[in-house]
């Protein structure tokens, strides 16, 4: 008698695997700010993202795994932007006005804005996870733009002030425009962007020595 061996199991690639797992953490998303965490079961998660149920368990452990999941995909975004700061030999001024923007454009038309919310909405029943907030995005986000006004008031093109006061007075505004944006119908008729830019530019010359250093 022959012995019946088992075929290997399938497997996607690589890219698709990433591509199904992305599918998922949308769907997740969209669902726990609807409705939220508690009351969003895996089945709804995977009727939205049309997949099966048992598909998700092969990307995350649990319902858990899936928001940290979540939470951690939008790191990469953040570290950009460090990077873009990093790398910049130009006026301080300019940067800064460009990254505010940049950061403000990411809160409403990214999903960074919807896990703001979603972490503002959960975090009392998983201060871990705002914990992690802190730590990866928020505080490296006010540190980097902490470290520009710093450098901008050693170049003289900033007048003396609290550069750490300051760097979360420019942050709030934009972590409250992507809370706004997806908790709150009203803003959908609102120009959230140009808010953003306004931001900017009110913010940097407010801090300028002089008012010919911006573009």
């Amino acid at each position: 008698m022959s012995k019946i061996v088992p075929l290997p199991r399938p497997t996607l690639p690589e890219k698709d695997r990433s591509d199904r797992s992305a599918q998922i953490r949308q769907a997740a998303l969209k669902l726990f700010n609807e409705k939220g965490f508690s009351a969003t079961r895996l089945e709804d998660v995977a009727e939205e993202a049309g997949v099966s149920k048992g598909t998700i368990y092969l990307y995350f452990e649990n319902k858990e795994d899936l928001f940290f999941a979540i939470i951690r995909g939008v790191v990469p975004e953040i570290l950009d932007q460090r990077e873009q700061a990093e790398s910049h030999t130009g006026s301080k001024a300019t940067l800064l006005k460009s990254l505010i923007i940049q950061v403000g454009y990411k809160m409403v038309n990214t999903e960074a804005g919807a896990c703001v919310k979603l972490i503002a909405a959960e975090a009392r029943n998983f201060p871990e996870i705002a914990e992690y907030h802190d730590i990866h995005i928020a505080r490296p986000c006010m540190t980097m733009f902490k470290s520009i006004i710093d450098e901008g008031i050693a170049a003289k093109e900033f007048r003396p002030c609290d550069s750490a006061a300051l760097s979360s007075l420019i942050i709030l505004p934009l972590l409250m425009s992507g809370i706004w944006k997806n908790g709150l119908p009203v803003m959908e008729n609102m120009d959230l962007d140009k808010i953003a830019a306004a931001h900017a530019d009110q913010f940097v010359r407010g801090i300028l020595l002089s008012s010919d250093k911006i573009d």
